[in-house]
């Protein structure tokens, strides 16, 4: 009996079409879509280069002709210092998409911290619209997204940690990590939370939210550091 693929297996070949930096600190990377490729928006892929594989949500729409990765660079990481220096033409091996980070219709806050911004994304371009998007970083220039998010957004609350005069000065910015917003400035309700980030983050907003929010469905996705 044939052994049935695995859809975590990376067995397609693509090629880059677009490398882009976001800033210091990430970049896009835009591939070609191999034919039949479906997948649901939240969902990722498990991508490889020289033996080497890492998990990446997809940042893009399942109606689009291209698939879109945002990947934090890691300067002596074993696989995102190899992509960041990837040029159109060259190819990389992903696998089919899969995972369970969708959208469910209903009073959504979004939670995002660094490239966790990725399937939020993916939402955003497929359509959602009408949610909160809470969205985390050190610095303003690391708000990956931002502009195409607003949006779609019902309200976007940038939340910045990083000791800079534009957070200082300015009400657009919250001073203060996404759990601080979740503790003293969300509103009591029930809601559907949606966290992609880091570990740390996913952990804290989960004991936060049920302990605020118990009412609340949570959903999450955690983003590893793995050089």
């Amino acid at each position: 009996m044939a052994e049935v693929p695995d859809e975590r297996t990376p067995h397609h070949t693509v090629t880059i079409l677009r490398h882009r930096w976001l800033g210091a600190k990430a970049f896009e990377l835009v591939l070609e879509k191999p034919h039949g490729f479906s997948f649901r928006a939240g969902q990722k892929v498990l991508l490889e280069v020289a033996g080497i594989q890492r998990e990446y949500s997809l940042a893009s729409s399942p109606d689009e002709e291209e698939l879109v990765l945002c990947i934090r660079f890691i300067r002596d990481g074993a696989l995102s210092a190899r992509l960041a220096v990837k040029t159109a033409g060259d190819s990389v091996h992903i696998s089919d998409a899969y995972g369970f980070f969708v959208y469910r219709p209903g009073k959504a806050v979004f939670v995002a911290t660094g490239t966790g911004i990725a399937p939020f994304v993916a939402y955003a371009k497929a359509g959602v619209k009408g949610y909160a998007m809470i969205h985390g970083a050190r610095e303003v220039e690391e708000l990956y997204y931002q502009e195409m998010l607003k949006s779609s957004v019902e309200q976007y609350i940038p939340c910045l940690t990083g000791n800079n005069s534009v957070k200082k000065n300015s009400a657009r910015y919250f001073d203060g990590r996404v759990t601080s917003y979740l503790a003293n400035e969300l509103p009591q309700d029930r809601y559907d939370f949606y966290l992609c980030g880091n570990g740390a983050m996913i952990r804290d907003a989960t004991l936060l939210i049920d302990q605020k929010f118990p009412e609340s469905r949570l959903f999450s996705e955690v983003f590893f550091t793995v050089k």
